[in-house]
């Protein structure tokens, strides 16, 4: 009888300790199953963050290519009236010389 009770207690004690471990093994199946869906929504967000920083990088890109078009045409704007000005200058110092020789 002794040993009887001492096998169903020993039976008990494995049955509790599998009920143990059973439960343990769910929460740590459902933390990892937490930690995967918080890891898919990081990477998720980190791919959005890469394709919006790819497309500002793009963006200005773009726009320092315009400023920097828009620069060489003020630039060739601003040659073309000095040019202009220096030809009207050397235009009209020329007509006073001719004026003061005629005169003088």
């Amino acid at each position: 009888m002794n040993l009887l009770l001492s096998m169903i207690c020993v039976y008990t004690g494995v049955m509790q300790s599998n009920a143990t471990l059973k439960q343990h093994v769910s929460d740590l199946e459902s933390g990892l199953a937490s930690r995967e869906a918080a890891l898919t929504e990081l990477q998720a967000a980190l791919t959005r963050a890469a394709r919006e920083h790819d497309q500002l990088v793009a963006d200005n890109a773009a726009r320092l290519t315009h400023l920097d078009t828009s620069l060489q045409r003020e630039r060739d704007s601003h040659r073309d009236v000095r040019k202009q000005v220096t030809h009207t200058t050397l235009t009209h110092t020329r007509h006073l010389l001719d004026r003061c020789t005629l005169l003088g």
